[in-house]
């Protein structure tokens, strides 16, 4: 692993919240979006789904689309599981088809609603923050699946594990990219945790980045950690070298700045558990409307107290410049 992006005292980490100005809907926003907005979604199957689901606490106890996946998961895999031992599943009103076209078709909408961005908007809201990667190398690292940062650092050095191939012009993945940067000049060192809707695997195994707005395109899977409350697989690349080093810079940062991110994912939890346990001088500065109850409920998961500033305020164009100033501040 590369010190020259472990060893910073600066990180921050963007969740749903950080891409709301532009647009890009939350968990509870895209079901509602399903719901009420999409004609060629199974109304009466979502809502029998949404009215069979336990919703979470963070968000305010409402069906989403973490919620709805989870449940439509089981239900094919548990149906095609039964019908591998040769037993004959009878559904009530739906048959296994129904569930399977349902997930296929949020799955779809997923990629092409996080595919959208709107490059003036993101430079706009991100400027501020990304002015900080001008006076040193800064760890982003976030668990959205669209592409507004990348699109936000177009005057920036941007690392983010893809570079030119020798044979062909599509960008590929390597954990070289990351291990062999060397901080000639500041720039935005950039992880997605979730993957990207622009990340594709081909036949042969190589994670290539193609812009689109269609679900695995040439059958080529695109590499999403879809919307899930269960706890995910992050053993294969490219989500074990991001995670390794998520946990890198937190045991070494000072500050974590962390914007629209309420930590419902348990493989994120587990990494800042181990490094606030280790790492006593990390502090934890929390910008949200929620920041208080994300606070608490972090401080729950955890089972200690750690070192968190929260700031109650809504992430958007006006505030950014100062968040950021607040944020220089606390590492100057």
């Amino acid at each position: 692993m590369n010190e020259a992006i472990y060893k910073q005292p600066l990180v921050l980490f963007l969740g749903a919240g950080a891409s709301s100005p532009l647009g890009k809907k939350t968990t509870v926003q895209f079901y509602e979006w399903l719901l009420w907005s999409r004609p060629e979604i199974d109304f009466n199957l979502l809502m029998s789904i949404a009215n069979s689901v336990q919703p979470s606490e963070e968000v305010g106890k409402k069906p989403d689309v973490e919620a709805i996946l989870d449940h439509l998961e089981k239900v094919i895999e548990g149906a095609e599981i039964l019908t591998k031992l040769g037993h004959h599943i009878k559904f009530s009103l739906y048959k296994q088809e129904d569930y399977t076209k349902l997930r296929d078709q949020i799955k779809d909408l997923v990629v092409e609603h996080y595919s959208e961005i709107d490059v003036p908007s993101a430079f706009g809201l991100y400027s501020p923050l990304l002015d900080l990667a001008r006076e040193r190398p800064l760890p982003i690292f976030t668990t959205n699946y669209d592409l507004a940062i990348e699109k936000a650092s177009i005057e920036l050095q941007l690392i983010d594990g893809f570079s030119k191939p020798l044979v062909g012009p599509i960008p590929q993945w390597s954990p070289l990219a990351y291990n062999n940067y060397k901080p000639a000049q500041a720039g935005v060192i950039f992880f997605k945790l979730h993957g990207s809707v622009d990340w594709l695997r081909t036949p042969t195994g190589a994670i290539q980045r193609v812009e689109g707005q269609r679900r695995d395109p040439g059958g080529m899977p695109t590499i999403i950690a879809y919307p899930s409350r269960f706890k995910r697989e992050i053993h294969e690349e490219p989500f074990r070298t991001n995670y390794d080093y998520l946990i890198a810079c937190l045991l070494h940062a000072r500050v974590c700045a962390v914007i629209g991110s309420s930590f419902r994912d348990q493989e994120v939890v587990e990494e800042f558990r181990q490094a606030l346990e280790l790492n006593k001088d990390l502090e934890l500065i929390i910008i949200d409307c929620n920041a208080e109850t994300i606070k608490s409920q972090l401080r729950g998961k955890l089972g200690f107290e750690p070192k968190i500033e929260p700031i109650k305020q809504k992430f958007n164009k006006e505030s950014a410049p100062a968040l950021a100033d607040m944020i220089r501040a606390k590492v100057s």
